[in-house]
């Protein structure tokens, strides 16, 4: 029995969310010169294809206007990780006290 379309679709709108959001944080890499420009071009290229292969059927329905909701929102959030790390705390003074 053959999967259905939308079961498909959903997936393919699962993993453009997870595309959208690497290629914003390699975006951003390369742009600062800590990554390759043909990375960059590799996920965008994934996170368009597969965009595109959730609309390929059905222009816009349920799954493609949540796919693309959630790739904007996942696409700025992964610039916006990229643009602003984590700071790593300093632990030396909790590891070696002063006496």
């Amino acid at each position: 029995m053959p999967l259905p379309i939308d079961f498909i679709r959903a997936t393919l709108a699962v993993l453009a969310v997870i595309f959208a959001y690497v290629f914003g944080r390699y975006a951003v890499r390369s742009r600062q010169g800590r990554a390759r420009g043909s990375l960059v071009l590799t996920w965008g290229f994934r996170f368009s294809a597969s965009l595109l292969a959730v609309f390929w059927t059905r222009q816009f329905d349920l799954i493609a206007i949540m796919a693309l909701i959630f790739a904007g929102a996942s696409l700025g959030t992964g610039i916006w990780l990229e643009l602003h790390p984590k700071q790593e705390p300093d632990l030396t003074k909790t590891m070696f006290p002063e006496e």
